[in-house]
């Protein structure tokens, strides 16, 4: 796992809990501002953990909005222009709503004629310690090429 995705990793399992899974009003963004280029935060709005609409993005880092051209907050799942994304992202969205812990995959992805291998580490929060009602997500990403 890349060492960013680990990091975060290692801060959301250090994030007190009394009741199972950490809050969104536990993670302290200056704690993990180092990180903001590749983090992603998930709003969970709906029951049917199924359907693109229950999803909506609150923060997406910069890194990560160039690929789909324009900045995605305030945008649900549903509304991204590129269906295999809409795909993917809703089985990561989904696993991690359903099994309340953290998802990791990696994988390849070509984009605009552009290979990428990508790391994605998803964790779920709840207010109420039971209830994922938000995913903290890191995602970083590398030109095949490069690699």
């Amino acid at each position: 796992m890349h060492r960013d995705l680990e990091w975060l990793h290692d801060y959301w399992r250090g994030l007190p809990s009394d009741t199972g899974l950490p809050a969104r009003s536990q993670v302290n963004l200056d704690e993990i501002g180092h990180l903001e280029k590749v983090i992603v935060l998930v709003e969970v709005i709906g029951s049917a953990v199924d359907d693109p609409a229950s999803y909506r993005f609150r923060f997406v880092g910069a890194d990560l909005n160039v690929f789909s051209r324009a900045p995605l907050a305030g945008t649900l799942l549903r509304d991204l222009p590129d269906p295999k994304a809409i795909a993917l992202l809703l089985e990561r969205y989904e696993e991690t709503t359903r099994l309340k812990k953290p998802i990791s995959r990696a994988g390849e992805r070509t984009l605009d004629g552009i290979d990428y291998r990508f790391e994605y580490l998803s964790l779920p929060l709840s207010d109420d310690g039971e209830t994922v009602d938000m995913i903290l997500s890191g995602v970083t990403h590398k030109r095949v090429d490069e690699a």
